[in-house]
């Protein structure tokens, strides 16, 4: 199975649209794998998890389509995760506008959702109004209920990010391929809660793809919320050996990054450097077999 990795950055993308900073200057002048957009993967041909603002710049950098996805999960409802007016161009879509794409959140992100549609059927006739519900339905994953969708069985576990003001947790997604190789999707998130820890142990992952947000900061927590860093993703991989979540062989992979946190691309890479398991960090249009 294949990973692609459509945007491997945080909310604010590489470099930051209005920021002429030292960081954002040098990302522009280096190009390459220093140019990241929001976070999103594609699992095989047909599960997407997340669907942010920059989908449509993803897919022509990829030559990729959305046409053969089947199932979009989403982690939660910030607007670099979610961008609704994205997902619902498919009405417009010439080919593949009669199938239908299964939208899967955790109970309060899918509520966000469906208020998020609606929005976008506003301006829409009454036909267009009734083909975006039957194309998009809205089904709520609640966190610790295992669900087959499509090929994979994915469980979502809370996350230690919250939506303010929104009630919202964001998932993180346990995936299961039909051979028994698995991977956990953990991003956004930081030190995972006490429920999740429990349902990771010995999980004995086959791919580690984490929160790495705050990369080279070294003023944080060592269990902070809401997002990772170096420091912490570290200390995150080794509690996940302790208890038999993780093997010292499986792929552990860094994402969401954010352009802020002092390490370009070609440091990070340096930073984790010598890591055991080692450490690989993601790039727009990196793809990894599962």
């Amino acid at each position: 199975m294949q990973i692609t990795f459509l945007g491997t950055s945080a909310a604010v993308g590489w470099p930051a649209a209005y920021c002429d900073c030292t960081a954002c200057e040098e990302i522009r002048r280096r190009g390459g794998r220093n140019i990241r957009s929001r976070s999103s993967i594609r699992v095989g041909p047909e599960h997407q998890i997340d669907c942010g603002p920059d989908i449509h710049a993803q897919l022509v950098r990829t030559g990729m389509s959305m046409s053969k996805v089947a199932h979009v999960l989403f982690s939660h409802s910030h607007a670099d995760h979610v961008s609704i007016s994205e997902l619902t161009a498919k009405h417009m879509s010439k080919s593949s506008a009669a199938k239908s794409v299964g939208v899967y959140a955790n109970e309060r992100t899918a509520r966000r959702i469906l208020e998020l549609i609606e929005t976008v059927k506003v301006d829409l006739p009454t036909a267009k109004r009734t083909m975006i519900d039957e194309m998009f339905p809205v089904i709520a994953l609640p966190f610790g209920e295992e669900r087959s969708i499509g090929e994979l069985t994915v469980l979502p576990l809370r996350a230690n990010h919250v939506v303010i003001g929104n009630d919202e947790h964001a998932s993180n997604f346990l995936i299961a391929a039909r051979d028994g190789r698995t991977v956990l999707y953990a991003v956004d998130t930081g030190w995972p809660t006490d429920e999740t820890w429990s349902m990771l142990r010995n999980r004995n992952l086959d791919m580690l793809i984490m929160d790495c947000t705050f990369g080279g900061m070294r003023d944080r927590a060592s269990r902070p919320a809401n997002h990772l860093d170096c420091e912490s993703f570290d200390a995150v991989t080794e509690e996940m050996l302790r208890i038999g979540a993780l093997r010292r062989e499986s792929t552990v992979i860094a994402t969401h990054i954010g352009p802020h946190q002092g390490l370009l691309h070609e440091e990070l890479v340096t930073r984790f450097g010598g890591s055991s398991p080692r450490v690989e960090v993601a790039y727009d249009g990196l793809r990894v077999e599962l």
